[in-house]
């Protein structure tokens, strides 16, 4: 099926180490398969392109994993080919990179193949923190980073940023986003740490080797990082990211307005438009099925969205943004009216809700309740109500 356009996110699933706190797919040991992996992720991103057939690209954004520990020949020669497929990208072109990896010639390799934005994962500057959360690097390294690229880098740069970490107080949390800040990135995202099931980090919390911040002093902890924040420039405009006027995350803005995109690489994820309604295509959490190629169609995992799933995931996505859920949107897409889908939960949460134009938003306190608003929208929600899906 054919479309105006489309993001493409590409997973580059090797690391030098796995940081404690991470469950996304990625190996430490490919080094020997590097060559073969990027090699199936191009083959894949050819068959998207001819397959839906659409006449732009909107962003790329190019992720893992590290990719940015690949070997600079090997990364250069990847991007080249990337861009020999895409020679125009409409909108966006990130790369994400540690500190670790930071180096002049790399920036020059992320410029010259046309990268718009580098994101980085800063999380900390303390050492002790840095070591709770198993980076690899540490301090010193992370600010000799943060200075290369202000010095080489052009383009817009993210760093991320991690707050209510075990052992982490309020002084040294603010610390870290006043140092990280002082080199004037153009987006931070913040987040609270999430203890994600089958990690090292969550291992620990599990034996009782560590404990978790208490929840109230892990919110107020949030909430004062995300006031200074605001006060020293940076506006939020979704749950955990900040950025200053015109620099929003266009990638990501995507995957919250519902847009499509396609994933490339083991465990790249797609949601597209299917002959009847949306579909999600997952390439498998496993090197070996990816590269059974296209005749395996690299071990899909193949599921038609429903009606009312999607219109769920609608909910918990244009309710993250400040800004709101675009209800002209919902109305095109499903036919339906969120007023008289969720009369009761609207108007009890009337307090925390504010219309502006065709944006129904949480207020900032009512952010701070996402999840209790989620939940009680999905009580109320009665799945005979969504009977079309008109997307995208």
């Amino acid at each position: 099926m054919p479309l105006p356009s489309a993001s493409l996110y590409v997973h580059i699933p090797f690391c030098r180490k796995k940081c404690s706190y991470c469950d996304f797919f990625s190996v430490t040991n490919g080094e020997d398969r590097y060559r073969t992996v990027l090699s199936e992720i191009l083959h894949q991103i050819k068959y998207f392109l001819v397959s839906y057939d659409f006449p732009r690209i909107e962003t790329l954004y190019i992720g893992g994993g590290t990719p940015a520990s690949l070997p600079s020949d090997i990364l250069n020669r990847f991007l080249s080919d990337v861009r020999n497929l895409i020679p125009r990208i409409h909108s966006e072109f990130t790369v994400e990179v540690n500190p670790e990896n930071v180096t002049e010639g790399l920036l020059q390799i992320l410029e010259q193949r046309g990268v718009t934005r580098l994101s980085m994962g800063v999380q900390s500057l303390n050492n002790n923190v840095l070591k709770m959360l198993g980076r690899n690097t540490d301090s010193e390294r992370t600010l000799s980073a943060l200075a290369c690229i202000n010095r080489h880098w052009p383009g817009q740069k993210n760093f991320d940023i991690i707050t209510g970490i075990p052992g982490q107080n309020m002084k040294e949390a603010l610390t870290d986003i006043k140092s990280i800040a002082a080199f004037d990135p153009d987006h931070i995202s913040l987040y609270s740490l999430t203890f994600e099931e089958g990690t090292p980090l969550f291992l620990k919390l599990n034996s009782g080797n560590i404990q978790k911040l208490s929840e109230d002093v892990e919110i107020t902890m949030y909430e004062a990082s995300l006031n200074l924040l605001e006060s020293i420039g940076y506006n939020r405009y979704e749950v955990s990211n900040f950025s200053r006027a015109g620099f929003e995350s266009i990638h990501n803005m995507g995957y919250w307005e519902m847009k499509p995109y396609f994933g490339s690489g083991p465990a790249g994820v797609s949601t597209i438009p299917g002959t009847s309604g949306p579909v999600r295509v997952e390439n498998p959490k496993n090197i070996d099925l990816f590269l059974g190629g296209e005749e395996e169609k690299w071990g899909w995992v193949y599921e038609k969205i429903d009606s009312p799933s999607f219109f769920v995931e609608h909910l918990m996505m244009g309710f993250r943004l400040v800004r709101g859920i675009d209800v002209q949107r919902i109305k095109q897409v499903f036919s339906v009216d969120l007023q008289t889908i969720f009369p009761r939960t609207l108007h009890r949460w009337k307090p925390f809700l504010q219309q502006n134009g065709r944006f129904l938003a949480l207020t900032r306190n009512g952010l701070n309740l996402l999840d209790s608003f989620l939940s009680d929208l999905l009580n109320e929600f009665d799945p005979s109500n969504i009977k079309t899906c008109t997307w995208p």
